[in-house]
């Protein structure tokens, strides 16, 4: 699949450019020829699994393409991964050789330089049409936010298939705001590829990189979790929003509560605001553009043939995908029965509200406390820019609900836990947050919060 959609839009669009990041920019017609000769090195080389751990560029794209075309399976290792921490996934996952930028002697494994590669590329015969091969595979990595990350194995075939070609949307360009190690990352890169659009890849996920990155390559379409959006939100005035000038805006990997909804909307007019539900596991099930929270009550009675069929079991959101993960790695395959979610969700009326993940679940003294609904009341604060609601262990209760709150810009520190405890008072004793603690940060994987119980 990957080999055809590099043919067409090379055939189609050979000079629009397909990657732009901070060192230059590919068009069509080059990223289909460099892909091939890529995975003519790789063949050469005799790479049959590979883990990547780099940063995020046009580069990393064409060797992802590139292991596809080959039959390498793949696995991307989130670049702020400590180094020392590849060597343990890499014998996890039966990976043998390690792609990096600069060498790590210390790492105990073979690694492949990133720069060499592409230099033996450039003198290299492209792969031909019938060596390509048919089906290859790749290992995601789950996130972790809640729990070690586990490997699930997909088909490039099956993830394809999940992006259907739309022309209109050939001229757009779109911003990678999620990392490509992430499956959201992926998803895009392949979303932006069968549309024959434009990728751009900041220099860096810094909201300084990413807003010239915005502004430099007239980008019109952006994906992110909510969290990247609240930190681009508080960078921007009404006057900066507008010269951005987006088409198209779009959430996922996190719920999406109503303010937020409301203050993208009412920031980026001309923008058609759109949030998904995908999941590693079982890749995308629905995208929701009504400016409204949750999703329809009516997409539980999809019918039989659907992309992904749901339903609510004991509170938990599960899906049947109809092209979900092959399974993952060192398990049986996945026979695409209904899978557990982890999404505890309910129904009010004609609508789904998301109300938190089963591993988040707070027992303080026998009550069950969701923290999603307790942090979208205190994000509505506008002193707050990121709150995390999360159970700290108590030897009366079992756990008490504690808050960390980023303060937003300009906001006084001093009186933010106040405001908080006040915001929280008509809650049940139960669900107030008897901890409150004002911190400069908190801690992200893959623009996603982390939400571990402590």
């Amino acid at each position: 699949m990957i080999a055809e959609l590099l043919r067409d839009a090379a055939a189609g669009c050979g000079d629009r450019p397909a990657l732009i990041d901070a060192g230059g920019s590919w068009s069509y017609r080059e990223l289909r020829d460099q892909c091939r000769r890529l995975a003519a090195v790789l063949r050469r080389r005799g790479v049959a699994r590979l883990a990547c751990h780099v940063p995020d560029s046009g580069a990393l794209v064409q060797l992802l393409f590139a292991s596809a075309l080959s039959g390498v399976e793949v696995c991307l290792l989130n670049a702020l991964l400590p180094a020392a921490d590849c060597p343990p996934l890499m014998a996890r996952f039966d990976l043998s050789d390690l792609v990096v930028a600069t060498p790590r002697p210390d790492l105990g494994v073979t690694q492949l330089l990133l720069g060499e590669l592409e230099d033996e590329a450039r003198s290299a015969t492209p792969l031909a049409d019938d060596s390509v091969a048919r089906e290859a595979r790749l290992i995601v990595l789950t996130t972790g936010t809640t729990g070690t990350p586990k490997g699930a194995r997909h088909s490039w075939s099956r993830l394809c298939a999940q992006a259907p070609r739309a022309r209109q949307l050939r001229d757009s360009r779109w911003l990678l705001a999620y990392r490509l190690n992430h499956f959201a990352g992926l998803q895009l890169v392949l979303h932006v590829l069968a549309h024959q659009g434009s990728l751009v890849i900041p220099r860096s996920p810094a909201v300084t990189d990413v807003l010239a990155a915005l502004r430099g390559h007239a980008v019109d379409h952006v994906s992110g979790t909510p969290t990247f959006w609240r930190f681009l939100l508080a960078q921007l005035d009404g006057a900066q929003a507008h010269e951005l000038r987006l088409r198209q805006i779009t959430l996922g990997g996190e719920a999406a509560d109503e303010a937020l909804l409301a203050t993208l909307a009412g920031t980026f007019p001309g923008a058609r605001v759109s949030h998904v539900y995908a999941t590693t596991e079982v890749g995308s099930c629905f995208s929701v553009r009504d400016g409204r929270p949750g999703f329809p009550a009516a997409l539980l009675a999809r019918r039989a043939d659907a992309p992904a069929r749901l339903r609510i079991v004991d509170g938990e959101l599960q899906v049947r995908p109809a092209r979900g993960m092959l399974g993952y790695y060192g398990e049986p395959a996945d026979a695409g029965e209904w899978r557990p979610t982890g999404d505890l969700v309910e129904v009010r009326g004609d609508r789904v509200h998301f109300t938190g993940r089963k591993t988040e679940v707070i027992n303080v003294g026998g009550a069950k406390v969701l923290p999603l609904p307790i942090e979208a009341l205190i994000a509505r604060l506008a002193a707050v820019k990121l709150v995390r609601v999360y159970g700290r262990p108590n030897p009366v209760t079992g756990h008490i609900v504690a808050a960390d709150v980023v303060a937003a810009e300009g906001a006084a520190a001093g009186t933010l836990e106040g405001a908080v405890r006040a915001a929280c008072a008509h809650l049940p004793p139960s669900h107030r947050p008897r901890l409150v603690r004002v911190v400069p940060a908190l801690e992200l994987v893959n623009e996603k919060v982390i939400r571990r119980t402590s």
